[in-house]
């Protein structure tokens, strides 16, 4: 390590604090004056990541963990004599395991400048959607996903309450970072204007703490908050009341629990499981929810409906 003075890297590592900091300063902006100290610092990794960040990324593979979360997808279905159901929730565990990862999660790619326009002006509750493919709607219309109905359109949808979120955690990480090698260059974050010389830090500790501050660190979970703690319990085998009582917790009403006891004595001697008649009190179950007519506690509630009855038969949950 080299004892120099680097006034050009206390002032950007100022401007990067400062602009991390103030939401006015667009992160566009922010990850310019980084890939300025990525250079200063001789650092590619912190130069590289700033590029990306602020012209997109070109493939998926590069993205880090914050840019990909899993979204809910809806579908419209068409019925027999034209009937129909829209904005019915289709549930991961219907889905084929090898598609889901293309089906449910989002990568997103966008630089943080279109990000930001993104969700200039708009509300947490606006709804961005990605459509799923007509090879994809194809193949699912022959699997029949909703009993008697065929897949008409499907799309991934989410809110801009999760674009908002990875804008976040790239400030906070950018600021972690920031006040992790100040304190390595013994920069006084209350008196920039020290003159003392500085310690560059070794391209190893700087790749440390570009690991640790910008990929490592906490993974941030997007979604409705306090909902996980509510589907830890699973249901066992053969356990109806069990069943019956984690069902009624995601919201299935009194009805429908006894429509279900109904449609599982029936299914009691079928060889495949879960026989037609519970099949089909799931399928009334979704359609339920697609038209509004069934509120369960989370928009994910589809899911973990299924799996528990799954599991209830035996089964494994997807």
């Amino acid at each position: 390590m080299v004892d120099t003075t680097k006034p050009e890297i206390v002032h950007l590592l100022r401007q990067i604090n400062e602009g991390a900091t103030n939401s006015q300063t667009s992160l566009g902006e922010v990850m310019r004056l980084c890939l300025r100290l990525g250079k200063l610092l001789n650092n590619r990794e912190l130069s590289n990541w700033a590029k990306a960040e602020a012209r997109g990324y070109e493939s998926t593979d590069s993205l880090p963990d914050y840019r990909i979360f899993e979204t809910q997808v809806r579908g419209t279905f068409s019925g027999p004599f034209g009937s129909g159901v829209k904005n019915a929730s289709i549930p991961k565990i219907l889905i084929k395991e090898e598609h889901r990862d293309t089906l449910f999660n989002a990568y997103i790619m966008q630089s943080v400048g279109e990000l930001e326009r993104l969700v200039s002006g708009s509300t947490d509750t606006n709804s961005l959607t990605i459509p799923w493919s007509g090879d994809v709607i194809w193949y699912y219309q022959q699997q029949e996903l909703l009993q008697g109905h065929a897949l008409v359109a499907a799309e991934q949808v989410m809110t801009t309450t999760h674009i908002v979120g990875i804008l976040e955690v790239i400030r906070a990480r950018v600021l972690e970072f920031v006040l992790v090698i100040e304190e390595e260059l013994g920069i006084d974050a209350m008196n920039y204007d020290n003159k003392k010389p500085l310690e560059t830090p070794s391209q190893e500790k700087i790749n440390q703490v570009f690991n640790t501050t910008i990929h490592g660190g906490t993974s941030f979970a997007f979604g409705n908050a306090g909902t996980t703690n509510q589907y830890a319990t699973q249901v066992q085998p053969g356990d109806l009341q069990g069943l019956k009582e984690k069902l009624a917790q995601l919201g299935i009403t009194e009805d429908l629990l006894n429509d279900l006891d109904t449609a599982l004595d029936k299914d009691a001697d079928s060889q495949e499981q879960p026989g037609s008649h519970v099949q089909g009190w799931l399928s009334r179950v979704m359609i339920k929810v697609g038209q509004g007519t069934l509120q369960l506690v989370s928009a994910t509630a589809t899911t973990v409906v299924m799996a528990e009855v799954r599991r209830f038969l035996g089964l494994p949950p997807a």
